[in-house]
């Protein structure tokens, strides 16, 4: 299994890199979260060493969803065996990846927050670091950070901190907007039975270029999961 001390920087750092290369090469238009999924995945691949799966069926809230499509996650991972082929049920989870670009189609906080909740009960159940990666133009990643639903209304500062080193603002956020509010309410109510965290450990992101213009490509990793003497913020999930 490889190391996910540096999983961080290298996922913020290789995405944005493939970004610009991409984008040199007049493949801008083809952006999404869907076309970032393959540097993600290369990535995951080659630092982990482990059995990569992309949108794999989430192992907590699948469970309660008994019509439609089941929930996934962007990519799990799992231990690689050697010498015999296991099913992945099987296998133990090393991490869980969810991502999400930035561009027309616009991303709010409670997606952020819907997504930094599904990986925390994997954290939780598997005792694991799980990461989330948003990458676009960093005039709208700067537009998304300043706007009212992603800040804390009662103290100053963001709901997750998007600063490198020690966060920014306050360590334990209050409750957010009521549109945030709402909006979570309405998804976790798909999901009776589910004992949704009340906080959720979120460390300071990697973020890369870290001096960026408008017109740059950003990348910001974060990651989800408890561990001792490291900053990090306790985002309160809304009731």
């Amino acid at each position: 299994m490889g190391n996910l001390t540096h999983l961080r920087r290298r996922l913020s750092e290789g995405v944005a890199a493939w970004l610009a290369y991409e984008f040199h090469c007049r493949r801008g238009e083809l952006f999404s979260e869907k076309y970032i999924a393959h540097p993600i995945g290369a990535l995951l691949a080659t630092q982990l060493r482990g059995h990569v799966q992309a949108e794999y069926d989430h192992p907590i809230l699948s469970e309660r969803k008994k019509a439609g499509r089941k929930p996934q996650v962007d990519f799990a991972v799992f231990e690689h065996v050697e010498g015999y082929r296991h099913k992945t049920e099987d296998r133990k989870l090393i991490t869980a990846v969810e991502s999400k670009w930035l561009s027309r189609s616009e991303v709010s906080p409670a997606d952020i927050a819907w997504d930094l909740l599904r990986l925390d009960l994997l954290a939780r159940r598997y005792e694991i670091e799980c990461y989330f990666v948003l990458a676009g133009l960093n005039k709208k990643l700067e537009a998304l950070f300043a706007s009212p639903d992603f800040q804390n209304l009662k103290r100053n500062g963001p709901m997750i901190p998007v600063a490198s080193g020690v966060p920014r603002g306050n360590l334990i956020p209050k409750q957010g907007s009521s549109a945030l509010i709402d909006k979570l309410s309405e998804r976790k109510a798909k999901y009776p039975g589910v004992k949704f965290p009340e906080k959720v450990t979120v460390y300071a992101p990697h973020i890369y270029p870290p001096s960026a213009m408008n017109l740059t490509f950003s990348v910001y990793t974060w990651k989800i999961g408890e561990k001792k003497n490291e900053n990090s913020f306790k985002f309160e999930v809304p009731h």
